[in-house]
């Protein structure tokens, strides 16, 4: 990676003037794991995804929902658009969209205590600078018991997000215990974090005392004094790399895949930082005739393939990201033939000009309509949706569409022990029969 000269005043000047925290909380676990992530990622555009433009439009929803109790049925059928540093999306609401936004709603409705929406929060005592704030979705204040409850929605579909030790929300919980300790004048004893993910039906708790939450802001403190450094070290890893949007011009991450795809383990239980000689050697490898010697999976132990298995995600985005990058540069003007590649039209398949028109000419050619046009049976989601469309009330859909729909069994998955699901006890025969044809379920985080 080059490096260039930040003057983190300003940076941190510019940040603050748009109204988003250096430390803001939503990268806390790529930071706090890997300090010299936090200012390459400041300085990079935010392109976002559709799912965070998604997730933007539905937590206003939730907020109007929740400061003034009314369910924003209205606003059904109409555009949102959500802005990043370079274009925008055009986000639909839809029934769906309030649909989830409802069981956000139903989880802490009956919760006792003062709740408090979208509140702004300030962690800054914690920060080698000042006015670092976040906003919690909903903060429940319940005074007599001591004790404070925040509350996080997720309204991605990507993996799963739980409550235990997340930092995001423990940074939340800290400036909502500060300033409601100072407000009321009373120690708040316990905690407890929620985060509903409604696109996944997964609604987690946990709850932690006051005291394990000030230690947690001990080490998160150390890592911010570490990260607000030009020369923060990197330490790449399964969790910190997964979003991280300098990964894809980073030495260390590159050394990390390469590593893994080679069989190497060094590390993986204690991650360490990676120093500017060995990125500078690996970089040196790679001038100097690399040839990649990708481990065998089947010659390597179980305890081997278990510790490789949270990195496949970030690995394989890393080696799907290379022909992008490439492309991208030789677009931008550089001479690949130098390198040994040239850019081709790839194949493609041959599509019919006009539906209606191929339809009319083969007709007439003798074919019948209905080996033309194939019927497909919509899905149960989509049964739902055309059932209200015509009437059907919400509540009535379940017991209209009994003995129609079926659920079955999903496909065998490797996660994490701390994911929520029992584990799979009973494995039919031939369940794994697929495996080498079939990409099966990706959950890791």
């Amino acid at each position: 990676m080059k490096l260039r000269p930040v003057d983190l005043t300003k940076l941190a000047r510019i940040r603050d003037g748009s109204g988003h925290s250096v430390f803001g909380p939503s990268g806390s676990g790529m930071w706090l794991n890997c300090p010299g992530s936090l200012i390459p990622n400041l300085l990079l555009p935010d392109l976002g995804t559709e799912d965070s433009a998604y997730g933007t439009v539905a937590h206003g929803l939730m907020e109007q929902w929740g400061k003034t109790g009314i369910k924003p049925v209205h606003l059904i059928g109409t555009n949102v658009a959500v802005d990043n540093d370079v274009w925008g999306w055009l986000i639909w609401i839809d029934e769906d969209m309030l649909e989830h936004c409802q069981a956000c709603y139903d989880w802490i409705e009956w919760i006792e205590g003062e709740k408090l929406w979208e509140r702004r929060v300030d962690f800054s005592r914690i920060t080698p600078i000042p006015n670092q704030r976040g906003t919690a979705d909903v903060i429940i204040v319940q005074l007599e018991q001591r004790r404070l409850i925040v509350v996080d929605w997720k309204f991605g579909q990507g993996v799963p997000v739980y409550a235990e030790r997340n930092t995001q929300a423990m940074l939340y919980a800290l400036g909502a215990l500060w300033e409601m300790e100072e407000k009321y004048g009373v120690r708040f004893e316990e905690i407890e974090i929620r985060i509903g993910q409604p696109r996944r039906d997964n609604f987690d708790e946990w709850v932690t005392t006051r005291d394990e939450l000030l230690q947690f802001a001990g080490w998160a403190q150390a890592r911010m004094a570490l990260a607000w450094n030009a020369h923060a070290p990197r330490v790449p890893g399964s969790k910190q790399c997964e979003f991280c949007k300098a990964k894809n011009d980073c030495a260390a991450y590159a050394k990390l895949s390469v590593e893994l795809t080679e069989g190497v383990f060094e590390n993986l239980d204690n991650p360490h930082p990676c120093t500017a000689d060995e990125m500078r050697e690996f970089k040196e490898r790679l001038d100097e005739g690399f040839v990649l010697e990708a481990a065998d999976a089947g010659t390597l132990t179980t305890e081997q393939l278990a510790k490789l298995k949270p990195y496949t995600r970030a690995v394989e985005k890393f080696w799907k990201r290379i022909p992008i990058e490439l492309m991208k540069r030789h677009a931008a003007g550089e001479d690949l033939t130098e390198f040994g590649l040239k850019l081709v039209e790839g194949r493609s398949r041959r599509a019919f000009v006009s539906k209606g028109g191929t339809l009319e000419a083969l007709m007439k050619a003798g074919v019948p309509r209905e080996k033309v046009i194939v019927e497909e049976m919509i899905s149960p989601a989509q049964a739902e949706r055309e059932l209200r469309a015509v009437g059907i009330a919400r509540k009535d859909i379940p017991s209209l569409l009994e003995g129609l729909t079926k659920k079955p069994p999903g496909k065998p998955t490797l996660v994490p022990l701390s994911d929520k699901r029992d584990a799979m006890v009973d494995i039919n025969e031939g369940v794994f029969d697929d495996l080498e044809t079939e990409t099966t379920e990706d959950e890791d985080y």
